[in-house]
C-alpha cells in the first residue's frame, strides 16, 4: 500500500470514527429520515456492498419498533440477489426509517447508496421481514373439551403471523384449562381456545342428591356429558336407570330439585 494511500485509509476511518457499519440518522433529498450505515472503504478498481450489509442497514431501521422485548426480528432480503459494485470511497447506505407500526412480511424498501456524500444507487430492495417469539405449544394433539395438563406444554420459537395476537407465552395460561376446539401438535395456543375445565365429565360416576328442607336422598349417576360448576346436566340415575336433569354443585357431585 502507497503512502498517500494509508493517509487516505486514516481519514476515512477517522471520518466513520474508527468503526466501520455504525449506524446513523440521515435526511434524504425528500426530507424523509434515513438510517445510515456506514461501510468499510475499499480503494483500487472499486468495491461490493453485499446483501448483509444491506439487510443490516434494513434491521436497525426497524428494529426501535419493536415493542415487546421478548420478540426477535428477522429480514431476508430476497432482492437483489447479488453485491452490488460501487466506486471507491466511503459508502453510505440509507434505508428507510419505517414509520408507525411494523409490518410483518415481503415489503419492497427504496434504499438510497451513496458513496463520499454522491448518490450512487437507489436500490429497490424486497426483503421477508418476520418476527420470532417463544410461545406455548402442545406436544400432542389436544382434542375439543381436554383438560390441558402441564407435561402436554412446551414452549417453540415460532414466527408471528402478525404483532397483534393472543398467543399463550407461560404454561400457567394454559395448564388447568379446557380446549375448546382441537389444538395441533407444536401449534401456537391462542387464549381464545381454552375454557375453564369441566368439573365433570362425560361417563364420569357422580353422586345424585335430591334435597328438600332437612330431607337429603342420594343416589349413584353417569354423568351423560360435560358441565362446569353451577351449570346443568344430564345425568343416568344407576339404580332407576332414568336420566334426569341436574345442576353440577362440584366434583362429583350434582343436585336435583323435587
Amino acid at each position: 500500500m502507497g503512502h498517500s494511500t494509508r493517509i487516505n485509509l486514516v481519514v476515512a476511518l477517522t471520518l466513520l470514527g474508527g468503526l466501520a457499519g455504525v449506524p446513523s440518522a440521515a435526511s434524504a433529498a425528500d426530507g424523509t429520515t434515513r438510517e445510515r450505515t456506514a461501510v468499510r472503504v475499499s480503494h483500487g478498481h472499486g468495491q461490493e456492498l453485499t446483501i448483509e450489509q444491506i439487510r443490516r442497514a434494513l434491521m436497525r431501521s426497524m428494529e426501535g419498533l419493536l415493542r415487546d422485548p421478548r420478540t426477535e426480528l428477522r429480514i431476508r432480503v430476497v432482492q437483489p440477489t447479488a453485491p452490488l459494485r460501487l466506486p471507491s470511497g466511503r459508502v453510505d447506505v440509507q434505508a428507510p426509517s419505517v414509520g408507525g407500526d411494523l409490518e410483518l412480511g415481503r415489503q419492497s424498501f427504496p434504499v438510497v447508496i451513496l458513496v463520499d456524500g454522491r448518490r450512487v444507487h437507489t436500490v429497490e430492495v424486497v426483503a421477508d421481514v418476520e418476527v420470532w417469539a417463544e410461545l406455548i405449544t402442545p406436544i400432542r394433539t389436544i382434542n375439543p373439551d381436554e383438560t390441558i395438563s402441564a407435561d402436554d406444554l412446551t414452549l417453540t420459537k415460532l414466527a408471528l403471523p402478525s404483532l397483534s395476537h393472543d398467543f399463550a407465552r407461560t404454561a400457567d395460561e394454559v395448564a388447568g384449562k379446557r380446549a375448546s376446539r382441537m389444538l395441533r401438535t407444536q401449534a401456537p395456543i391462542r387464549v381464545g381456545a381454552l375454557a375453564q375445565a369441566y368439573a365433570v365429565r362425560k361417563g364420569d360416576h357422580v353422586l345424585i342428591e335430591a334435597r328438600r328442607g332437612g330431607l337429603v336422598i342420594t343416589a349413584s349417576g353417569i354423568i351423560r356429558g360435560g358441565a362446569q360448576v353451577g351449570q346443568s346436566v344430564s345425568v343416568t340415575n344407576q339404580d332407576s336407570g332414568k336420566e334426569v336433569r341436574a345442576k353440577v354443585v362440584g366434583p362429583g357431585v350434582v343436585r336435583v330439585e323435587f
